[in-house]
């Protein structure tokens, strides 16, 4: 690659990688502001109706940040194949989480409210938790898309590999042992890129014929973490990371350590766990009991004792006392 075609890169990627994030930022933006006036969380009219305009919001966020992921993977090819910019291939990009219903999606930000009040957490504890949740889901939904539409574009383009290449700048934190220790691997775009939702910022970046543009941006990126760690054990965990790819049922490919294990959304349900129902219990009690002594709305009521109903059921202990 010559310095000419580095530097352009260099300069298309960074433009692209402060558009995405300034999309996502706006995206978690509006989907937070759709739950800020703090409404009745139990209510489930309003709860499916605040869910819905999220879901909106979201696929908003979606449709931009598809256009950007298009403008990128065809100006990379563009520049490592020394051509004129292709015009972008019209393609289908698949829904984001295989189609789950967005709304359902969004309608987790207040069961956040619902289960982090109901294990004691204070009336505002709970809504800070609930905020952090929708913007969770938005920058989610955001990354899935944008990771779907760059590769399928690299695809149509006639791009058979890429390489993930991590994005330390963007995290507080820096570049996870995850990203860092997949970077190192090659992909071939009929294979999405494993994430880690919600905070994976990593990008996909071409290899064409002997030109692996990515392999060179990782190693500056990392030789500068390792530098900034410098002998420390953070160094010695992002070197020694191993992970392994898991299948979620929404994300698709996920990244997760491998000394972990890995619980898919439809795996080991509660009613299935219930040493995780009886923790759950001894947290939902006291809430239940300083509830009925304030004389709490009926909202709140009616959930800790369908909920602690529930717990007990799956406990195997008695019914009557939850109510």
């Amino acid at each position: 690659m010559t310095p000419e075609q580095q530097a352009e890169l260099t300069d298309t990627t960074a433009r692209y990688l402060a558009g995405v994030e300034t999309l996502k930022a706006s995206t978690e933006a509006s989907v937070q502001s759709v739950w800020a006036a703090s409404p009745d969380w139990y209510d489930a009219a309003v709860v499916a109706a605040l869910s819905a305009e999220a879901a909106s919001a979201s696929l908003a966020g979606q449709q931009a940040i598809t256009g950007a992921a298009e403008e990128f993977a065809t100006a990379t090819v563009s520049i490592l194949t020394d051509t004129a910019r292709a015009a972008i291939p019209r393609v289908d990009i698949p829904p984001v989480r295989n189609g789950a219903p967005l709304t359902l999606v969004h309608s987790r930000t207040a069961e956040r409210f619902k289960r982090a009040f109901s294990q004691g957490a204070s009336s505002d504890e709970a809504y800070l938790q609930a905020l952090k949740r929708a913007g969770g889901l938005a920058r989610t939904d955001m990354t899935l898309r944008q990771r779907a539409a760059q590769i399928v574009l690299l695809d149509e383009l006639g791009v058979k590999k890429y390489r993930r290449v991590v994005q330390p700048e963007l995290s507080e934190t820096g570049s996870c042992g995850l990203c860092v220790a997949a970077a190192d691997r090659v992909y071939g775009t009929d294979m999405l890129m494993p994430i880690h939702p919600p905070s994976c910022n990593c990008i996909v970046m071409p290899i064409i014929g002997s030109l692996d543009p990515g392999k060179t941006m990782n190693k500056e990126d990392l030789d500068r973490i390792y530098a900034d760690a410098g002998g420390s054990t953070r160094k010695q965990d992002l070197v020694n990371t191993r992970y392994k790819v898991n299948e979620h049922g929404e994300y698709g490919l996920v990244l997760s350590r491998a000394k972990d294990d890995f619980r898919g959304p439809n795996q080991l349900a509660l009613e299935d766990d219930p040493a995780r129902a009886a923790r759950m219990l001894t947290q939902a009690l006291p809430v239940l009991d300083r509830l009925e002594a304030a004389g709490g709305p009926q909202g709140p009521l009616s959930y800790q004792r369908e909920l602690i109903a529930r717990l007990r059921r799956i406990v195997g202990t008695p019914q009557a006392s939850a109510a």
